[in-house]
């Protein structure tokens, strides 16, 4: 991810999160710098912040159900 941070920060764009399970970001800045994300080789796609926060949740679920209990 960090190629994508730097190009990132190039274009205005601010990481507020991450969920490195799934390789995903919740990013913010201006609408043109988001469009222009699109064109980096790393990003598949923008979707809504609720949907980011459903893969957190997600993530969150299946890390206490893989955590062992004692």
């Amino acid at each position: 991810m960090s190629s994508f941070e730097e190009q990132a920060a190039e274009s205005g764009l601010t990481i507020e999160d991450s969920i490195e399970q799934f390789s995903v970001l919740l990013v913010s800045g201006p609408a043109t710098a988001l469009i222009d994300a699109l064109s980096f080789e790393m990003v598949n796609g923008l979707l809504p912040a609720e949907t980011f926060q459903q893969a957190k949740d997600q993530a969150t679920t299946q890390t206490a159900t893989d955590t062992p209990s004692n």
